[in-house]
């Protein structure tokens, strides 16, 4: 059984296309995020450095995964995901290549966390990855929303 809807234009809308199209844009908006474990502290040794990259969630950009490479360690993030590695102290680099490549690179020191928030903005012919380098006190707010993949 189909119900048909007439609006004062004369325009028909089948009832089962709008239901359609609501369900498919619902997944849209509801399948994106990452699930996982929530954020934890890593825990490292004393003669090592922990580095966490994390995507705040955000619609835009909802499908798009690219590569985040951090010496010889590689990740691709979703939205609302995080990974941890862990490193040599040292002169690090992490970068991610699309239209345009974006790096961070910093003095990893033993013992200590560091943090690289991903975001992703409109390019003109696919998404743009960009990393910033955020403190512990900038990076606890978001990080602690995010899900390890």
């Amino acid at each position: 059984m189909s119900i048909t809807l007439q609006f004062a234009n004369s325009v028909f809308v089948d009832s089962r296309l709008a239901i359609f199209t609501l369900a498919l844009l619902s997944t849209l908006f509801v399948g994106c995020a990452v699930e996982g474990n929530s954020y934890e502290a890593p825990a490292i040794a004393p003669a090592k450095s922990a580095v966490s990259i994390y995507r705040p969630y955000n619609v835009f950009g909802a499908v798009a995964e690219y590569p985040v490479s951090c010496a010889d360690h590689s990740t691709s993030l979703g939205p609302g995901g995080y990974h941890q590695f862990i490193v040599d102290p040292g002169y690090l680099r992490c970068s991610v290549h699309t239209e345009v490549t974006t790096a961070v690179e910093f003095n990893a020191k033993a013992g200590e966390n560091y943090y690289i928030r991903e975001s992703i903005w409109p390019g003109v012919i696919r998404p743009h990855v960009h990393l910033d380098l955020k403190s512990a006190d900038e990076a606890e707010g978001e990080i602690r929303k995010c899900a390890q993949q």
